[in-house]
């Protein structure tokens, strides 16, 4: 048994994984853990699982701890529990140190400093690193008890990776380095020590500049971030650097900080950059998650002479312009200014503003004479703030300015913020999107490290889970960031968050601020809808009612008959080009381009429909669009299933939303059944849990006529495929039961065969937990609605499904038979095209072969039924991934089974679903760690944790013609 408790919470036994099903559970667990080995008082766990203030029972800690016993030693009657064990007052959790992942991760840690040779250090701080999955104890890791704890191994975790690091570059390896500093500099951009070895490995590679470079831009970062000056380490790694650059045929620098020899001599001064003018406004608090961002533009603003900024309204432009001038200015020794365009009327010059901002005097030769012969004599840097409302104004100001000239070279930088691009020739665009909402183990998102800054009294440091909802509820916007956190003040993180939810547009300034029109969310999204035409203007009112991303067809559907069909992609294009939009290229090809708009902008242009009176006609334009993609659905087994399921998924945030609608009044079962047919889809498009708790509410509603059973099918399938067999069997049951009492000869067509396909599914759901008898249930019971259809295809998948149930089976005769009624269905398939019973003979025939143990067979079959379920558009086939393992492990191929299992695992958990598939699997996983040896199957398993079906297949046919 060990415990991985360096990422989700899971308990591994016999080589099966299990995660805690509760929160509470998961609390006491991740307590136990902690205190391994040691009596932990019941009051400890009732603060664990309940928190101070709770008055939880005895009864309810017991309770949560014989459930634990069950994850922990499965097999084991509870009076003879011996890992988790009452201890006067308190329990204790007996475990082998190594057998806690962070206990081990510990004791590797504390080795990777006691041996000098860089190998061994390596290999040691990859052993550690490879045992973190995440944050540690995720779900409870912000809890009191466990916090310190969590920040304590965070804390340890960066230090093996600077350890490891250092390891590499003694090994001679400055390259790797460069690659795996990227994403820890992201998560910790004050660590000196990433900065020092980022500066060695650049020196080591010959990039002396770069190195230079690096140490002004951490020199930067301190000073303006912290207040800080860098300290001896990045100044000793400095020195170091500009002693090679001065004597490069000499020998080459140390890698790493020197050892110190004597006493240690005064840091040399660090580099004054040139003093410049700044004409800058003054923006108070620091730039928050965007050091990525700055990085990129300081070597736009380097080599190109126009960047613009573009971005929706309260992304930060403005900011992070300030900031990368501020950076900058040591660059231009003429100077920085900044240009505010918000007070020039549209259809006004330009340049008269800007030349009274510089402070140019004016002569004959107009103001656009005046700012060439500045922009022509001096290495200055330009900031144009606001361009939008006067966009072709700019724009040709802009390209008169940078004109080529015989005499003079252009010498000034412009750099442009705007909610669309100037395009003008060698314009440098730099998209702006919201503050990241994903946080690492090291810490909060950045948005939610905006709030936390913007907050100020630290109280919001105390559920920091609620301030990244916030976040997520306005987009990460920073200006929507920033409002919210201002009223933190007056309100709680709780009012805060249902206030940023039910209308994130009205966040609006609640102090002291500059009167423009970024008082408010809507008013800044106001800003660019104002400059919209009147078409442009009713899309973007109507895309408000589609959640999430959405497609080309959705989108034509809900602007209804005001305009034409075949403008639409052009107005679509035009709100992406304006900052209104976010188009995301298609996913493969032949797929389609989704757009979505910020949560903001949606709030923005829901409140515009509403005003206008066309929102319940909008919403019925979108319902009836997504009845009739749904009662579209093709035949099952039909090849043209796999590009519905796309246009699904594509759309499945606006689906989703018409599904809720159904269950509003008086649903129609019409209606009802047209969402159940989505099971399938659920399955192949790993949704399951998304559509089973549409299901546990639409279940009620429902009858016993075709329409209702399907319903029904479909609910209970769902519960057995996510888990719940003891809930979903017995309700699979009473929904066969009532097929005998269906009068299936005067039902309605299309509703008997949706009937007949989703209960394939449902009862084919029993086949997840190899309940054979369930199985064969179903298809019993199912003959005679699948007869009254009298379709070929339906009976062949039926007969596909029934001979599924016989794998129950372990007499080999039995086995045999099953193989030839595989087959001959498999062949008849083939000769139909119906790719569901393709599938489901493959899978008969794999499984046999795997209990046979005929590997040459069962790779055949297995082939063959990875080729079936891609075409049918699954996203989960890590069941068929982990059946090519076992039978790689059968044939002697240890070590591209390892590098299946690895990828199985991978795709299985984040699906969701059960791990392993079959009893057999641990055994044989077991077999090809021992005939690898550890090592080189730890090298096996990292290399399949990233690979994909397709490219496990491609590497299968590489093997096979070498």
């Amino acid at each position: 048994m060990r415990v991985r408790d360096l990422g989700p919470l899971l308990v591994e036994t016999d080589g099966v994984e299990r995660p805690c099903p509760g929160t509470k559970q998961a609390a006491i667990l991740a307590t136990l853990t902690i205190h391994a080995n040691r009596r932990v008082p019941v009051e400890d766990l009732v603060v664990a699982g309940w928190g101070y203030d709770a008055d939880a029972s005895t009864s309810s800690v017991e309770n949560h701890l014989w459930r634990l016993r069950r994850i922990l030693e499965p097999t084991r009657p509870r009076a003879l529990a011996s890992c988790l064990a009452s201890d006067t007052g308190g329990y204790r959790l007996s475990i082998p140190p190594d057998d806690v992942d962070s206990r081990r991760f510990e004791r590797l840690a504390a080795m990777t400093g006691e041996d000098a040779d860089p190998t061994a250090t390596l290999q040691r701080c990859e052993e550690a690193l490879d045992l973190w999955r995440g944050a540690p104890y995720e779900v409870v890791a912000h809890a009191t008890a466990t916090a310190a704890v969590v920040a304590r191994l965070e804390e340890l975790r960066g230090q093996v990776a600077e350890r490891r690091l250092a390891a590499l570059l003694a090994l001679g390896r400055p390259d790797r380095v460069l690659v795996d500093l990227e994403p820890l500099q992201l998560e910790h951009p004050f660590r000196e020590r990433l900065w020092a070895l980022r500066m060695s490995a650049l020196a080591d590679l010959g990039r002396t500049e770069e190195a230079l470079a690096t140490f002004r831009r951490v020199r930067t970062l301190l000073r303006d971030e912290l207040g800080l000056d860098p300290g001896r380490e990045l100044q000793d790694v400095h020195r170091a650097v500009m002693a090679q650059e001065q004597a490069p045929h000499g020998p080459p620098a140390p890698s790493g900080p020197p050892a110190p020899s004597g006493p240690p001599a005064p840091p040399a001064p660090a580099p004054v950059d040139a003093p410049a003018p700044r004409h800058l406004p003054v923006r108070p608090g620091v730039l928050v998650g965007r050091a990525r961002e700055l990085g990129e533009l300081a070597d736009a603003l380097a080599t190109t002479g126009l960047t613009t900024i573009t971005g929706p309204g309260g992304c930060g432009k403005t900011r992070l312009a300030i900031q990368a001038a501020r950076d900058g200015a040591g660059r231009f020794a003429d100077g920085v200014w900044f240009v505010d365009l918000t007070e020039v009327v549209a259809g006004r010059p330009v340049a008269d503003m800007i030349v009274s901002r510089l402070g140019l005097l004016p002569d004959d030769t107009g103001p656009e004479g005046v700012l060439r012969a500045f922009v022509r004599d001096r290495r200055a840097l330009v900031v144009l703030d606001n361009c939008e409302h006067v966009i072709d104004a700019v724009a040709t100001l802009v390209e008169e300015l940078l004109a080529p000239h015989d005499a003079h070279d252009v010498r000034a930088t412009l750099l442009a913020t705007s909610r669309e691009p100037l395009d003008v020739d060698g314009e440098d665009v730099r998209v702006l999107g919201p503050l990241a909402l994903d946080g690492g183990p090291a810490g909060p998102s950045p948005a939610a490290e905006l709030f936390l800054a913007r907050a100020g009294d630290g109280s919001a440091t105390d559920d920091v889970a609620l301030v990244e909802r916030i976040c997520r509820a306005v987009d990460g916007l920073p200006l929507a960031v920033e409002l919210a956190a201002a009223r933190s003040r007056s309100f709680s993180l709780a009012e805060i968050a249902e206030q940023a939810t039910t209308d994130p547009g009205g966040l609006g300034r609640v102090g002291r601020g500059p009167a423009d029109h970024r008082r408010t969310v809507r008013e800044a999204i106001e800003w660019s809808h104002r400059l919209l035409d009147a078409d442009e203007q009713v899309v973007h009112r109507a895309l408000s009612v589609l959640p999430g991303p959405f497609t080309l067809p959705a989108a034509a559907a809900v602007i209804g008959p005001a305009l034409d069909v075949a403008d639409v992609p052009t107005l679509l294009a035009r709100l992406e080009h304006r900052s209104l939009l976010v188009a995301t290229p298609p996913s493969r090809p032949g797929r389609s381009t989704v757009f979505r708009q910020l949560d903001t902008v949606r709030a923005h242009g829901r409140h515009h429909l509403a005003a206008s009176g066309d929102e319940p006609r909008t919403l019925a334009r979108r319902d009836a669009w997504v009845l009739g993609v749904l009662a579209a659905r093709p035949r099952l087994g039909r090849a043209a299933e796999a590009d519905w399921y796309d246009l699904v998924e594509e759309n499945w945030p606006v689906v989703r939303a018409t599904l809720d609608d159904l269950l509003t009044d008086a649903p129609d079962p019409r209606a009802l059944r047209l969402g159940a047919e989505l099971l399938w889809f659920g399955y192949y498009r790993t949704r399951v849990h998304e559509l089973g708790r549409w299901l546990d509410r639409a279940a009620p509603a429902t009858g016993t006529d075709a329409d209702g059973l399907t319903v029904r099918f479909a609910h209970a399938g769902a519960r057995i495929l996510l888990g719940d067999l003891e809930g979903g069997g017995p309700m699979l049951r009473d929904v066969v039961g009532h097929l005998d009492t269906l009068d299936v000869a005067s039902a309605d067509p299309v509703s008997l065969r949706a009937m007949v396909e989703i209960a394939f599914a449902g009862a084919g759901s029993a086949w997840t937990h190899n309940d054979w008898e369930l199985l064969g249930h179903g298809c019993d019971h199912l003959a005679p609605a699948a007869a009254a259809l009298a379709d070929p295809d339906v009976t062949l998948v039926l007969e596909a499904f029934a001979t599924a149930a016989g794998l129950g089976s372990t007499n080999p005769g039995v086995l045999t038979g099953l193989t030839a009624r595989a087959t001959a269905i498999h062949d008849r398939a083939v000769a139909r095209d119906n790719v569901c019973a393709i599938w489901v003979s493959c899978a008969v025939d794999n499984i046999v072969a795997q209990l046979v143990g005929d590997a040459d067979a069962g790779i055949t079959w297995t082939e063959r039924l990875l080729v079936a379920t891609t075409r049918m558009g699954s996203g989960g086939t890590g069941v068929y991934v982990e059946a090519m393992a076992n039978l790689l492990v059968m044939r002697g191929e240890p070590a591209e089974a390892a590098v299946w299992y690895s990828s199985a695992y991978t795709q299985t958990r984040r699906a969701g679903m059960v791990w392993p598939a079959r009893e057999h699997t641990p055994g044989l996983m077991d077999r090809a760690r021992a005939e690898l040896g550890d090592d080189a199957h730890a090298r096996a398993w990292r290399e399949g944790a990233a690979l994909t079906t397709d490219e496990l297949m491609a590497r299968r046919a590489e093997l096979v013609r070498s």
